[in-house]
């Protein structure tokens, strides 16, 4: 019989080998050597960059020379004091609330739209495209809009923009519907999570623990709500789900409050009175202040001539990293022997540290200096306007015209006479270094609610005199 044996199938051919893992070229296009990179000697490349680059890149916004804070048991309590702050644990929970909205668009907005609306994936993505694009408009121009019209307002107006955004996904029914509602979404969640931390900050006096409180609250968010969500997604579906996310901006909206700009304040915190003849410069002792505090320091003087002008301001009281400024200047009297002039300054945070102000030529016959420390104040350079007036008589010592500024803004008067007579306490000012009833001085300095009217101090004799104010927004 002849062989039956069957003849084997043929083999197929054989697969492509796959390499181990993905790699990346780099330097084909350029003519170089092609290096094969995987993917971890990548992201440790970029750990490694970042580590460099971020440390060095963000000393340049600290402003100056910090002193090392004090430790022991009484600074951690200071550290700590900010989880018992009805304000601050209420920023945080406003911040939480955005938070959770925002993560509830970058993680479920796309699925919804897919999910809910049957729609391809390519839908999905541009609809999450839609509301990045927004988010990413809203914090380029939302700053602009807190300035004219507010913290608070603006913040309430992004919720209600936001929980409109919402409805229109919920119930639009088609795509172009929902991808509006995405846009609506995207602008009014943009600003909530980094304006309401900032909020927080206000007061540099303690902005580092009440961030980090204000931080650590709002960051629950990104750990309960996805698991929320996801919960919800497997019972009612995942577009209905963003239900959790309306709820919260509606507690969002009542919470926005809390981030009302703290009330500026302003603190003596030293003072000194030289009548070292011809001296040139003098030196304020045992000035305590705080590290990245805005400083005024208000002096008075009256020399032999008439360059009194200041020239410097130093000390180890003040930051090198932010250069002290001049404000505003005024001589007066018949001879313009007399001066008032205000500068800023940035405190370092030093203990009974020193302030030198050096002025144009040595020719003290009396010198006056105020230092000051300003609360409460958002931004490093607080100053929101400025003026000065003077007479070379009267009774009535008055302050100029401020203009621009607004019923949240604190203001400094200062005032120097000629002739040693006694002050009246302007109406709604509070005393940093004047006068008691009665008493006579050559000069006063008072702090309260700024006004585009001039402050009036009533001096006891006919004088010559001038007056500066100095009004600082939150």
């Amino acid at each position: 019989m002849p062989d039956q044996t069957p003849t084997p199938p043929p083999k197929p051919p054989a697969a492509p080998a796959v390499p181990a893992g993905p790699t990346i070229n780099i330097g084909e296009e350029y003519g170089t050597a092609k290096k094969n990179l995987p993917p971890a000697k990548i992201v440790l490349i970029a750990i490694g960059v970042v580590a460099v680059v971020v440390p060095v890149a963000a000393r340049r916004f600290l402003p100056g020379t910090h002193a090392p804070a004090p430790g022991g048991r009484s600074a951690r309590r200071r550290q700590l004091a900010s989880w018992t702050e009805p304000r601050t644990l209420l920023i945080g929970l406003f911040v939480l609330c955005m938070a959770l909205t925002e993560g509830t668009g970058n993680d479920w907005l796309s699925l919804a739209v897919i999910d809910g609306y049957h729609s391809a994936v390519v839908a999905g993505t541009l609809t999450f495209a839609v509301f990045l694009a927004a988010m990413t408009a809203g914090r380029w121009w939302g700053p602009k809009l807190i300035d004219r019209y507010g913290r608070v307002l603006v913040l309430r107006v992004c919720a209600v923009t936001a929980l409109a955004g919402l409805l229109l996904i919920e119930f639009g029914e088609v795509l172009p519907v929902a991808m509006a509602g995405a846009l609506l979404l995207g602008l009014g969640t943009s600003l909530g999570f980094p304006v309401g931390l900032s909020s927080a900050a206000d007061d540099p006096a303690h902005a580092a623990p009440r961030v980090s409180t204000a931080a650590s609250i709002g960051y629950v968010a990104f750990l309960a709500g996805p698991p929320v969500v996801g919960f919800l997604g497997d019972r009612v579906g995942v577009l209905h789900s963003l239900w959790v996310a309306a709820v919260v901006l509606a507690a969002a909206f009542l919470l926005a409050s809390a981030t009302t700009p703290a009330a500026i304040t302003a603190t003596l915190l030293a003072k000194i009175t030289s009548t070292t003849s011809s001296s040139q410069s003098t030196t304020v002792t045992g000035v305590s202040t705080t590290s990245g505090a805005p400083l005024l320091i208000l002096v008075y003087r009256q020399g032999s001539s008439t360059s009194n002008t200041i020239s410097s301001i130093t000390g180890t009281a003040v930051s090198s990293g932010s250069t002290p400024s001049q404000i505003v200047t005024q001589q007066f009297g018949s001879s313009t022997t007399y001066m008032v002039e205000a500068w800023r300054a940035t405190g370092t945070g030093t203990s009974g540290g020193t302030v030198i102000v050096t002025f144009a030529a040595g020719n003290n016959v009396t010198t006056t200096i105020d230092v000051v420390q300003l609360s409460g104040a958002s931004t490093s350079s607080p100053i929101a306007a400025s003026t000065s007036n003077t007479n070379i008589s009267g009774t009535a010592v008055s302050g100029g015209s401020l203009s621009g500024v607004s019923a949240s803004d604190g203001e400094a008067f200062f005032a120097g006479l000629a002739a040693n007579t006694t002050m009246s306490i302007p109406s709604g000012y509070a005393a940093l270094d004047a006068p008691a009833s009665g008493v006579s001085a050559v000069h006063g300095s008072w702090f309260g609610p700024a006004s585009s009217s001039g402050i009036i101090t009533t001096a006891g004799t006919s004088t010559a005199w001038a007056t500066i104010e100095i009004a600082i927004q939150p």
